[in-house]
């Protein structure tokens, strides 16, 4: 008698968990967002360490834009522009 109402909770639950992956939300938005800031601020570091200056500005820049509160692709971008000169 278990067994068959094993299955259908089974069933249930991965109609359920269907559903939501098909529909997207805010919040799955806001975590691709969030990724591809963080992709930008690793890359800027990356490119500061490695000496590429330029790049680091244009990667950190982009990071900023992203997340306005990330500071610490604020913090590289600051090191980046120092080191870049006037």
């Amino acid at each position: 008698m278990t067994q068959p109402r094993h299955l259908i909770s089974v069933i249930a639950l991965l109609a359920s968990f269907s559903i939501c992956m098909l529909q997207p939300t805010e919040r799955t938005s806001a975590a691709i967002q969030q990724l591809a800031t963080l992709n930008d601020r690793g890359r800027g570091i990356q490119l500061y360490k490695a000496g590429d200056v330029k790049g680091a500005i244009v990667a950190l820049r982009l990071a900023a834009k992203q997340n306005e509160n990330d500071v610490t692709a604020w913090h590289y971008l600051g090191l980046a522009l120092k080191t870049r000169g006037p």
